[in-house]
């Protein structure tokens, strides 16, 4: 395993020792990717700007961990392409590892309205994830096509910068995923809170419902990972 991910490892234990874990209970209807414009009708669109929700989603192999993940919806406002218009981020974010390589994987889709209202998702020119310490966007990186029509898929290396990445996304921060709607054009950046577990309609606004429940997830599954990295092969 490399060094990036021995100091990931370190920062997990200690983040998952020294923290109590604060679970937010009942439930709360997350808010519809169509009903955008709606809402935004009725009031300051830059009151929507913001992450929507965010949630904690493992993913295996043949019963074993191989990554875990951030998936994430974020409302901004678009002024470099599109006047302001109130744009949807939906994607992921997931650290992944098997027996040879490990990186970070990037799935991004952006949504706006068509005249008819319906929500439609275009695949971004570029798109990276930038944090207090860190950032991807010139770290080594294979694109191609998602499964999902209307996303573009990101796999990035392990350098410097991404272990940064990595660390900071465990002190339960918000960070930022940026992207541009054609290559070498504005950066647009949407913010994204780990902490904010669903968003409802109160009124004439949002009420965002915050949970420590998925970065929590994020920390033991990333602890888990690292861990089992670090067990010999039999």
């Amino acid at each position: 395993m490399s060094s990036y991910a021995g100091s990931l490892q370190y920062t997990a234990r200690v983040k998952r020792n020294g923290d109590i874990v604060v679970r937010i209970l009942g439930l709360a209807a997350l808010i519809c990717l169509s009903s955008i414009s709606s809402i935004a009708s009725a009031q300051n669109a830059a009151d929507l700007v913001g992450t929507l929700r965010v949630t904690f989603q493992p993913m295996s192999a043949g019963g074993v961990l191989q990554g875990c993940s951030y998936v994430f919806q974020t409302v901004v406002q678009d002024y470099a392409y599109k006047g302001g218009e109130l744009t949807l981020l939906d994607g992921s974010i997931t650290y992944w590892t098997n027996d040879s390589s490990a990186g970070i994987g990037l799935k991004l889709g952006v949504g706006n309205n068509d005249a008819s209202g319906k929500m439609v998702f275009n695949p971004p020119a570029d798109a990276f994830i930038k944090t207090a310490h860190g950032s991807t966007a010139r770290s080594a990186r294979v694109q191609n096509a998602s499964e999902t029509p209307g996303y573009t898929m990101y796999s990035i290396g392990l350098d410097k910068q991404t272990s940064e990445v990595l660390k900071d996304m465990l002190d339960e921060v918000p960070f930022q995923v940026g992207f541009n709607r054609k290559k070498g054009g504005m950066d647009v950046y949407g913010s994204v809170d780990p902490q904010v577990a669903g968003s409802v309609k109160a009124g004439s606004g949002l009420q965002r419902r915050r949970s420590k429940e998925a970065p929590q997830a994020f920390l033991n599954c990333m602890d888990e990972l690292l861990n089992a990295s670090r067990k010999p092969s039999r």
